[in-house]
C-alpha cells in the first residue's frame, strides 16, 4: 500500500495469544487448544517454515482449534479465500473475536480498491464487539485507523 506521500506503508497485524514458552521445537500432541494456538502463532511469526508444516501435520483435524490454525496459515500465505473457508468452521466462543478479526482482515485484503474500505468496517466493528478485553479492542481499532488514514 502506498500513502499519500508516496511512501510504502506496511500494515503489521498483531493478535493476542495465550502466554507460552518459546521452545517451539519441544511440543507434544497433547497440548491444549490455547497452547497450540500460542506455539503455532510463534512459529508463524518467526517464519519457521518446516515447523509450521510440522505443527499443522501433528494437530488433530478434529480439534476445535484446527480450522483457526489453518486459517492463520492460509492468511499468512495470502490465500484469503481459503482462510475465509476455514474460518467458517471455527465454532468455539473462546476464539470468536479472533475469528471475526481474521474475517475482517481477509475481506479487506480481498478488496479490489483499498480506498473503498467502508464495507469492511462493519466486520471490524463485529470483532470489537466480541473482543474479550481492551488489548484486543485496541488492536482492532488500530487496524481501522490504518485503513482509514493510509
Amino acid at each position: 500500500m502506498t500513502s499519500t506521500n508516496h511512501k510504502d506503508v506496511v500494515l503489521r497485524r498483531y493478535v493476542v495469544v495465550p502466554h507460552m514458552d518459546k521452545k517451539f521445537k519441544q511440543f507434544s500432541t497433547d497440548l491444549n487448544d490455547s497452547q497450540w494456538l500460542a506455539k503455532f502463532s510463534f512459529v508463524l511469526k518467526k517464519n519457521k517454515g518446516p515447523w509450521i508444516e510440522k505443527y499443522i501435520k501433528n494437530l488433530n483435524p478434529e480439534s476445535e482449534i484446527y480450522p483457526l490454525i489453518k486459517a492463520l496459515y492460509f492468511f499468512s500465505n495470502k490465500q484469503y479465500q481459503s482462510a475465509l473457508a476455514s474460518l467458517q468452521d471455527v465454532n468455539t466462543a473462546e476464539y470468536e473475536a479472533l475469528k471475526l478479526l481474521l474475517i475482517a482482515d481477509c475481506l479487506y485484503e480481498l478488496l479490489p480498491d483499498k480506498r473503498d474500505y467502508k464495507p469492511v468496517l462493519e466486520a471490524y466493528q463485529q470483532a470489537i464487539d466480541k473482543s474479550p478485553d481492551e488489548q484486543n479492542k485496541l488492536i482492532v481499532n488500530n487496524r481501522i485507523k490504518f485503513i482509514k488514514y493510509h
